[in-house]
């Protein structure tokens, strides 16, 4: 079953002269985990921000479990984002930041939940450091733990690279990888590849990686040779 769908999604921004995303197309199956190589500032962010409602397309349709993106409250999608920057709030610790999505859903016990995903995550001992205090590698774990109270029907991950030992303590269907890295995408079932706004390339993993090097399609696309 298709669980999402970008049908020839573009973007263009009001201050932008010329078109983020022009012509993107690709699908997510049910119990996939599909993988989309993207240049850098080409709109793999643009393109979660869509998927999470917080921008709107210019044109094409997104289509989530077979409904339109409007309808479709993001609430209810059971839709999982991290972000390259794990859009954490700065100023609060790693408890509150964990805690912050459960406690606005007025869940029960969202203070023992979120204390056992902390641990799950290894982060007893920066629990009450403010996140702008924190690692890289501590933010993005307080990111992750936020998800794993919540059963997830899509996980998208935003440029950041999370690996197998983590992503089995979260609980999701489907996940949707966007990366510059190309090798970041490695074991994912099927890779998209973004080029100047458009959908160039569709197949797996050493496919995508040859169809790369070989075409050059963006330059400062990094392989894992280079």
């Amino acid at each position: 079953m298709c669980l999402l769908r970008f049908d020839g999604v573009s973007k263009k921004y009001p201050y932008e002269k010329t078109f983020l995303l022009e012509d993107v197309s690709f699908k997510v199956e049910e119990g996939e985990n599909v993988g989309i190589a993207c240049d850098v500032q080409c709109g793999k962010t643009t393109i979660v921000k869509m998927l999470a409602g917080l921008t709107k397309p210019t044109g094409g349709e997104i289509i989530f479990r077979g409904s339109g993106l409007k309808e479709t409250p993001t609430k209810d999608m059971g839709l999982g984002v991290v972000f390259d920057d794990c859009a954490l709030m700065p100023g609060k610790t790693a408890l509150k930041n964990i805690e912050f999505p459960m406690k606005v859903r007025k869940l029960p016990d969202y203070r023992e939940k979120a204390l056992e995903a902390a641990k799950k995550f290894g982060l007893e001992t920066v629990l009450y450091t403010k996140a702008k205090k924190l690692s890289a590698e501590d933010r993005l774990s307080v990111a992750l733990a936020r998800l794993s109270v919540r059963k997830l029907s899509l996980l998208a991950l935003d440029g950041v690279s999370v690996g197998a030992e983590r992503l089995a303590l979260l609980d999701f269907s489907a996940s949707l990888r966007l990366s510059s890295d190309i090798a970041a995408l490695d074991g994912c079932d099927r890779v998209y590849v973004i080029a100047r706004g458009k959908t160039v390339f569709e197949g797996g993993f050493a496919s995508a990686k040859e169809y790369i090097e070989q075409t050059r399609c963006f330059d400062k696309f990094e392989t894992a040779d280079e």
